[in-house]
């Protein structure tokens, strides 16, 4: 019982019993066998950690979007639950893309980029906070969820891009083109959208709390539900 305490099987002990029936005390052996053991159990605790990292990592990224229960809804076509995951490995992919290829892009802003010109659209839950993304054309993209906080997105190009629930807050959209653009449930307070095309775009239930709109183009412009409070829309054509 004292041998097995130390973690070793039983074809282990008798190893170490046939040693000492040779009249050998087997202090070296015994030695090795535990050490061996040890390092075993380091690599599965290494093992372990590692994948309560990975699946630390993945529900970080969706818990915000995660009720707090259960719904019931008969009249649901898609699992949205399901998306949520879906959604939730495409921007590890992402992020494990970027790692890979660090030593081509200088920064986070030139791989999405990369990925957008060779036919990537998906973005979702990407952090692209303080981002360079100035004259970039991400038309169509999906950036759902994702976190652009303080980016610099003067004059970018993202006709009927989802922006859906993104974090865009403090963002500067100086003149870009927005058009068809859908920021529903956004949190844009202090973004700078002077000058921006928003036409048709979509602000439904969006904190839109003292966002600059001077001089933008809001024809057409959903604003249902949106907070707007402290807004600025000096020298702008609304017409909803």
């Amino acid at each position: 019982q004292g041998v097995k305490a130390f973690g070793l099987s039983l074809d282990e002990i008798k190893q170490l019993l046939d040693l000492q029936a040779t009249h050998t005390i087997p202090y070296a052996t015994f030695k090795l066998m535990v050490q061996q053991k040890l390092d075993k159990l380091d690599l599965q605790i290494q093992e372990v950690m590692t994948q309560r990292q990975d699946i630390s990592q993945r529900l970080d990224l969706i818990a915000e979007a995660l009720p707090n229960c259960d719904i019931t809804n008969l009249e649901l076509n898609q699992n949205p639950l399901l998306n949520l995951i879906s959604s939730s490995s495409m921007a590890i992919d992402i992020e494990e893309a970027q790692c890979d290829r660090s030593r081509l892009f200088s920064d986070l802003s030139q791989e999405v980029l990369y990925m957008y010109s060779v036919g990537r659209r998906n973005f979702r839950l990407i952090n692209l906070i303080g981002a360079k993304l100035n004259g970039a054309n991400l038309s169509g993209a999906d950036f759902t969820n994702a976190k652009l906080m303080l980016s610099d997105m003067c004059e970018v190009s993202m006709i009927a891009t989802k922006l859906v629930g993104a974090n865009l807050a403090g963002a500067v959209m100086i003149e870009a083109c927005l058009q068809k653009a859908d920021f529903t449930d956004a949190l844009l307070v202090g973004a700078d959208l002077s000058g921006a095309d928003l036409e048709e775009a979509n602000f439904t239930a969006a904190n839109l709390g003292g966002v600059n709109f001077t001089g933008a183009n809001l024809r057409g412009v959903n604003f249902s539900e949106a907070i707007m409070t402290g807004a600025d829309f000096t020298k702008t054509d609304i017409l909803l």
